[in-house]
């Protein structure tokens, strides 16, 4: 991770506070996450969260009733997330790096969140640190969570979305043979590189879900449907999203094992 492609990424590139809300299109990642992590948790929990941005999923948890460790490697990031926390909350918020996390001890969390990190290690010894980092302190029996971001989708987007030079040969964005986009300013990788860093971890896969699906390819016609309309695709969104032929049209994946 360097410090100063994170830090601009998240100070001059992306408004990370309104990145999963205000549109249709927007909110898929964050609705589809929030039941799978709701559905990971029991009552009484001890969350931690890594990455924790601006707090969208930690206030949804401490909402709930959950005790949240909120970890964030941006300090203004984390400045907005504080200043959410109402009396009663019980949050905990810290600036950290989500491969170092020799301030807590092993097995101290009953769920860990890694929702973010990863999009920022373009090393793969740096994403094995970050994945051991967060099973160690996981308690037995517990749910981690895993977010990445999909080398396959972010092609067809940078292709036909955003950049009209990227199929062209003078374009250094994508090998030629691999297709294998750079990983700047995010680490990007494959359904089956995933899996072979969590396999390297001695994870075990419970499931994989797709994200937000087709959200960015198509963001404008799905903020264009009406609130009904936009219910039917999200009924359709997640009966798609665990199928293994969604995973690669998927700009965000989730990764859910179990220690």
């Amino acid at each position: 991770m360097k410090e100063d492609i994170v830090r601009k990424v998240y100070t001059e590139f992306f408004e990370e506070d309104k990145r999963l809300c205000g549109t249709n299109a927007s909110s898929i990642e964050y609705i589809t996450n929030k039941k799978y992590i709701l559905e990971a948790l029991n009552e009484g929990d001890r969350v931690l969260e890594l990455g924790a941005a601006t707090g969208r999923y930690t206030m949804m948890l401490a909402e709930l009733g959950y005790d949240v460790t909120a970890l964030e490697y941006v300090k203004e990031n984390l400045d907005v997330l504080e200043s959410k926390i109402k009396p009663g909350m019980n949050v905990t918020p810290l600036v950290g790096d989500a491969s170092d996390l020799s301030r807590f001890e092993d097995n101290s969390f009953d769920v860990v969140l890694n929702m973010g990190p990863l999009y920022h290690f373009p090393d793969h010894e740096d994403r094995v640190k970050v994945v051991k980092e967060s099973m160690r302190v996981l308690k037995k029996g517990g749910k981690a969570l895993f977010a990445f971001i999909s080398n396959d989708m972010v092609f067809v987007t940078e292709a036909l979305n955003y950049n009209p030079k990227f199929l062209t040969d003078e374009d250094i964005n994508y090998n030629k043979e691999s297709h294998k986009v750079r990983d700047y300013p995010f680490t990007v990788l494959t359904v089956d590189s995933i899996r072979e860093l969590m396999d390297e971890c001695g994870c075990v896969e419970e499931k994989m879900i797709a994200s937000d699906g087709y959200a960015e390819l198509l963001e404008n016609q799905i903020n264009e449907l009406d609130e009904e309309r936009f219910k039917k695709w999200m009924n359709f969104h997640l009966y798609m999203c665990e199928k293994e032929e969604s995973l690669g049209a998927s700009h965000h994946l989730l990764y859910i094992t179990e220690k």
